[in-house]
């Protein structure tokens, strides 16, 4: 009985270690995917925040220009942990919130109201031309400083 038995531990191992790493690189994915969620998060919210008080048409810019540098800026937390060429930005504008969302515009000078959108190409790290899903996330932002007249 103890001579049929030799070995039984080697094959149960090999078996089960594939199912083992299979689930661990599934944790590893999903973490990885929560992770890049709250950096889009992070980024969206951080850029609006830094827009919104940033009068862009006394310092002669443009609010798209002012926004493609704080997300390349190289500092950004986002950056350090996810792909920056695969992060894509969508800037609208209204003047009254009676116009959201059928009147929105990007060619507006002095708007009240913008609607930020950032989306991040998600691509899994294991199974690379499999999985792939757009992180998108959208905030309405009342730009405080438009409509203060500058002298």
């Amino acid at each position: 009985m103890k001579r049929k038995q030799i070995g039984v531990v080697t094959v149960e191992f090999s078996i089960s270690i594939f199912f083992i790493l299979i689930l661990f690189m599934f944790y590893l994915e999903v973490n990885r995917y929560i992770y890049t969620l709250g950096f889009v998060e992070h980024a969206v919210s951080e850029t609006s925040r830094y827009v919104k008080e940033y009068p862009a048409v006394y310092y002669d810019d443009d609010y798209d220009q002012v926004i493609k540098e704080i997300l390349d800026n190289d500092i950004a937390p986002w950056n350090l942990a996810i792909n920056g060429e695969n992060i894509d930005l969508s800037y609208l504008s209204f003047n009254n919130l009676s116009d959201f969302p059928d009147n929105m515009t990007s060619e507006c000078d002095r708007c009240k109201y913008a609607y930020y959108t950032i989306s991040y190409q998600y691509e899994s790290v294991f199974l690379p031309n499999t999985i792939k899903s757009e992180l998108s996330r959208s905030v309405i932002v009342n730009q405080e400083h438009e409509g203060w007249r500058y002298e």
